[in-house]
């Protein structure tokens, strides 16, 4: 592959790319939530908080892949010579490969220890996760070097392959949680090897060992952040499972899935935002501050109305999708909305130290944010069961994203670092 293959999209306008994102994230959440649709609506509550679980591993493992591999490239190369992101890709998808094949060795052990339901949905994503984490890998390559139509092409690939799947489980009247993890998986993993050809580039699990020491400065921390991040939710589903059972988990799983189109939102302008206000703040950083600012608050804006749609669901409409999940879900949706508005008004700030490499300030944030988050929601399920879990959560957001948004200011105020790109970053 040529380097100018790779960042072909490099020169398109903003706005072309922006459409492409958005529409690619359309597609990536439409498969995660097409599986969780066709799960609650094939499972009784109890299986369904079962698969609750292992998706909350699939998202802490995915949140670690990307901290370790995805974002440096997307932080140190999205403004970087085409020769050095073309370098840059064997090591970062690689990367994912290493996490992937670690993991999965990992969930396979537990799955063999595991009692309660869970095994064979856990081996099931043991056997495939190391080509989900590839398929994410890839897209987030096609993100950092304005290719976001080569990663919505990707994501199209992975949905057509688990309509099949799912269709073909369907017919045959599957009513287990297992068989719809490997279905998903494995159509992933079809739309990873996509990539390569895609791509015209071949992930390397060597190069992917010495991307990690590379990045050693600032990935353990992205990671530990992340964990961070994605820990206060999926921690909180293990601590309401531990005191209020896998009921309350179906709950507040559910609650999620009705304001699935979120993630559209959420993480399509996520996507975008950090490569192209990385380009920004090398020409005007006092303008991506404002503008990163303003993400967070559209992101929020569209969390609260998303909310607002969702509750006021009839309840046909309602229990036509989840069928006996809808009315666990209907109780926790408000809260969970304010937890995703407070999150998004926390990204703003959260992005501007990203950019400026403030890993430890926003480090300090995530773990905060984890430990209130966490044993507020488990104490508020304890005692009231998924609603309180879910208000807890919210509660512990809108704290810290008034936290955020000081400690952001306290940091641009004193700290002007440009993103470190070029060969520098890859020796």
């Amino acid at each position: 592959m040529r380097p100018r293959e790779l960042v072909s999209g490099a020169r398109s306008p903003v706005g072309r790319r922006a459409g492409w994102s958005l529409g690619d994230q359309a597609l990536s959440s439409i498969t995660n939530f097409g599986l969780s649709v066709f799960v609650a609506r094939a499972v009784d509550p109890r299986e369904f908080g079962a698969f609750g679980l292992v998706f909350a591993a699939y998202l802490l493992i995915l949140n670690l892949s990307r901290a370790l591999g995805s974002q440096p490239l997307t932080i140190r190369f999205s403004a970087a010579p085409p020769e050095d992101q073309h370098a840059a890709v064997p090591g970062a998808t690689g990367l994912a490969l290493v996490v992937g094949i670690t993991t999965g060795a990992i969930l396979a052990v537990v799955a063999v220890c595991a009692r309660g339901g869970t095994e064979a949905a856990l081996l099931a994503l043991a056997v495939t996760v190391p080509g989900l984490l590839l398929q994410d890998a890839w897209r987030f390559v096609f993100f950092a070097f304005s290719r976001p139509a080569a990663a919505a092409l990707n994501d199209g690939v992975w949905a057509v392959a688990q309509v099949v799947a799912f269709a073909a489980l369907y017919i045959h009247g599957v009513h287990t949680a297992a068989p719809y993890v490997l279905g998903w998986g494995l159509a992933a993993c079809v739309a990873g090897a996509w990539g390569l050809v895609q791509a015209r580039a071949v992930p390397s699990i060597a190069a992917g060992l010495r991307w990690l020491v590379a990045h050693r400065d600032i990935g353990p921390m992205l990671s530990l952040e992340f964990f961070a991040t994605s820990g206060s939710g999926q921690l909180m589903v293990f601590g309401v499972a531990a005191v209020a059972g896998l009921t309350s988990v179906a709950s507040l799983r559910a609650g999620q899935l009705v304001l699935g189109p979120l993630g559209v939102i959420y993480m399509g302008v996520l996507i975008i935002a950090l490569p192209e206000l990385t380009r920004v703040y090398v020409r005007d950083p006092d303008r991506m501050s404002r503008l990163a600012m303003l993400v967070g608050s559209l992101i929020a804006a569209s969390a609260l109305l998303v909310g607002l749609v969702a509750y006021f669901l009839p309840n046909s409409i309602g229990e036509a999708l989840l069928r006996e999940n809808w009315l666990p879900a209907h109780q926790v949706i408000i809260p969970i909305a304010l937890a995703l508005a407070f999150s998004g008004l926390m990204t703003g700030s959260v992005l501007q130290m990203r950019i400026v490499e403030a890993m430890k300030e926003t480090l300090a944030l995530r773990v905060a944010l984890l430990v209130v988050s966490v044993s507020g929601a488990t104490v508020g399920a304890y005692y009231w069961g998924a609603k309180g879990a879910a208000w807890a959560g919210a509660l512990a957001g809108g704290l810290f994203a008034w936290l955020s948004w000081l400690q952001a200011r306290r940091v641009l105020a004193r700290k002007r670092i440009s993103p470190a790109v070029g060969a520098d970053a890859i020796s």
